[in-house]
């Protein structure tokens, strides 16, 4: 008997597969990334700040796209954390009904 019954469930699986790998995968490049910070130059800007010289739209602007950015950032990572919670819980389901087709292939021969 296959591991998955139909073909819904296969998908749903591949689907959190993918997925995963996809959060990993940005996590590990920005990780990557952040190890080594490069110099900040004088020329560079530093977003974390408004602009000194910015007209005052701007820096509205500027604290309006931080705060969107957190935001985003936030419900991402409730997600991940949504994702990772239903892994756990279709690992643990796996796990229990490969244990249940066990004791039953065992009762069976048991039984003949």
């Amino acid at each position: 008997m296959p591991f998955f019954a139909d073909m819904s469930t296969f998908c749903f699986f591949a689907g959190i597969a993918i997925l995963t790998w996809v959060f990993l995968r940005k996590t590990y490049r920005r990780r990557k990334k952040t190890s080594a910070p490069h110099p900040r130059t004088p020329s560079t800007p530093s977003f974390t700040q408004p602009l000194i010289d910015a007209p005052r739209e701007v820096a509205r602007w500027q604290v309006e796209m931080h705060q969107l950015a957190r935001d985003l950032k936030a419900e991402v990572e409730t997600k991940i954390g949504l994702l990772q919670q239903t892994a756990i819980m279709a690992r643990r389901e796996a796990d229990r009904l490969e244990k249940l087709l066990a004791d039953a292939e065992a009762e069976r021969h048991r039984v003949a």
